[in-house]
């Protein structure tokens, strides 16, 4: 994966992660979100992570865990 991939993929998922809190800012009192509410606010892939891949770099991603995130995302010749 080059760089421009990378900045691609953390890009769009920054502008995810924002469209998410305006929706989450915008609910005023209790009520029933529709399933695609529900799916666009829970996200996809897990929560959203910081992580160190081993040459030092930091990537922020959706995963379960680091160690997930970086299998997909650092440099795999480290």
């Amino acid at each position: 994966m080059n760089v421009c991939t990378l900045v691609f993929i953390l890009n769009n998922k920054l502008l995810n992660f924002t469209i998410m809190l305006n929706k989450i800012l915008k609910l005023e009192g209790a009520s029933t979100l529709s399933k695609n509410e529900q799916k666009e606010i829970k996200g996809k892939g897990g929560d959203l992570l910081a992580c160190t891949c081993p040459d030092g770099s930091r990537v922020i991603a959706h995963g379960n865990s680091c160690e997930e995130v970086i299998g997909q995302f650092c440099a795999a010749d480290m």
